[in-house]
Formats: structure tokens, C-alpha cells, sequence
């Protein structure tokens, strides 16, 4: 608990400084390579690798299957972001609107790459070190560009991780610090892992990322 107090007063110290994010390019996913397929930086943060997408949806008012689907090119996983999307309502329905939100003013495009790697991930470690980071997507303003070979070889759990990667990352983007990428990327491997998803279900983890969000924190009875 001490920690997580710690961690809130570094990062709202940051907070104070931001500044204008508008017209700089920035953080996109990075991943790795390994033989015909690409893995996305942030599941390979969870070892072992048990990264998954849900197999069912619910209901959820206010959130109709269209419209997700009309904020992404049809050539997308869009039916299983649609599930993962319902599946972090069952998390915190506030961040789970606040990511949908986020995705209605991004715009995505499939290009011929190699894009160039960014500096704000560098570190691969464990059972994937040694393999050269490779970038697959990078953000210019609301624009996500990201390279169309990488996306190829993702499966559809890298795929739907990668674009909720991008739009985390851009919910978070206020915080103008170095933690954007650090926040990002343990958010993505934590709602990814059915492990580590399960353990978020805890009042204090659901308030820690409403602050995150910049939301207005809920407490459940």
C-alpha cells in the first residue's frame, strides 16, 4: 500500500508540469519478431506468456456492436475488440467508456513500413532478450499508422492488444511523462493475462486507474 501511495505522489508530480501534447509524434507499440510471427512488447511483459481474448460477450448499455465496429477499418479484428472492450466493463465500466471514447477520435491506417523505432521503449528482457525491437505502430497526433507487414504476422490477441495499446496510451497522453509508455504497457499485459486480469478486480486497482484516466474515481459497495 505504501508503494502504490508513493507511486500515486510521482506521478500526480508530474501531472503538474505536463504540457501540450497536440502536435508531437510519440509512443506507438514495438514488439519483437520470431521466426513468421510478431508479438507485441507489452504481452511478453507477463511470464509466462498467457495472453488471451474473452471467448463471450454481455450486454452492456450504451456500448452497441456498430458502432465499435465503425471506428476501425474492416480489415481489423473487430468483433473481438468489441469482446475485449466488454470485457473491461467488467473491470471499471467508467475506463472501459473512457477507452471507447478515446478510440471515436483516433484514425488508423495500414503502412508499408519499416517505421522508425522510437525511444521511449528500449528493454526487452527475460526469454525474449536478445531480439531487436521492432516498431509497429506510432502515433501523429489522432492518426495511428501502423506498419502493414508487423501487422500481418500478429495473431488476433497481438492485434486487438496493439490497438487498445494505442488507445490506452492516448487516454493517458495528458500525464506528458516518461510513465505514458511504463502505465501503457502494464495496463495492456495486466487485462490481457486471465491471471493478472482476475487479480485487478480490487477496489483499490479499479480507483488507481480511474486517476490514471483522469476519471472521476467510483467506489463500488
Amino acid at each position: 500500500m505504501k508503494t502504490l501511495g508513493f507511486f500515486f505522489i510521482l506521478m500526480f508530480s508530474f501531472v503538474a508540469t505536463a504540457g501540450t501534447l497536440e502536435n508531437r509524434e510519440s509512443n506507438g507499440g514495438k514488439g519483437i519478431v520470431v521466426g513468421e510471427k510478431a508479438y507485441l512488447l507489452d504481452l511478453l511483459e507477463r511470464s509466462p506468456y498467457d495472453a488471451s481474448l474473452p471467448s463471450k460477450t454481455t450486454f452492456v448499455l450504451g456500448l452497441k456492436k456498430e458502432a465499435v465496429f465503425r471506428l476501425f477499418p474492416a480489415s481489423f479484428p473487430r468483433e473481438k475488440i468489441y469482446r475485449k472492450l466488454i470485457d473491461l466493463n467488467q473491470f471499471s465500466p467508467e475506463v472501459m467508456m473512457h477507452l471507447y471514447n478515446t478510440a471515436r477520435r483516433l484514425q488508423w491506417e495500414l503502412v508499408e513500413g519499416p517505421l522508425v523505432l522510437t525511444t521511449d521503449d528500449n528493454f526487452v528482457d527475460g526469454h525474449w532478450k536478445g531480439y531487436p525491437l521492432v516498431q509497429f505502430a506510432e502515433r501523429r497526433v489522432n492518426a495511428i499508422r501502423i506498419d502493414r507487414k508487423m501487422w500481418h504476422r500478429l495473431d488476433d490477441v497481438n492485434k486487438v492488444a496493439l490497438v487498445l495499446h494505442e488507445i490506452v496510451y492516448s487516454a493517458i497522453d495528458p500525464i506528458s511523462t516518461g510513465f505514458q509508455s511504463d502505465l501503457t504497457r502494464f495496463f495492456v499485459s495486466s487485462i490481457f493475462s486471465k491471471e493478472d486480469f482476475r487479480a485487478m478486480n480490487y477496489e483499490h486497482t479499479r480507483l488507481f486507474w480511474q486517476s490514471v484516466f483522469f476519471l472521476k474515481p467510483v467506489i463500488r459497495d
